[in-house]
């Protein structure tokens, strides 16, 4: 999490993926909540970007960032989200 609020993924000092919430607010962090939405929240808790995917209570959910550099959400073993930055620059 950058401090101008965009959530950034870096392969070396490129950008390959970005939730583009740059300005947005301020403090921001990024939450995985319970309900497998994966969120940006400002200092107020207001949601500056969501990946949009919610199964409920009781899901278990992870989040891997994967040696491809791809950063994925998985419920149990089934992708419900990914930046899709898997095997980013190598050709």
């Amino acid at each position: 999490m950058q401090r101008d609020c965009n959530l950034v993924l870096y392969l070396g000092n490129q950008a390959v993926w970005a939730s583009n919430t740059q300005n947005l607010g301020k403090g921001c962090h990024l939450r995985l909540q319970g309900d497998g939405n994966l969120v940006v929240y400002d200092e107020n808790g207001e949601a500056m970007w969501s990946n949009n995917k919610n199964c409920g209570r009781g899901c278990v959910y992870f989040l891997r960032m994967q040696r491809d550099c791809n950063l994925v959400l998985y419920l149990g073993n089934q992708v419900v989200w990914a930046t899709n930055t898997q095997n980013w620059g190598r050709g």
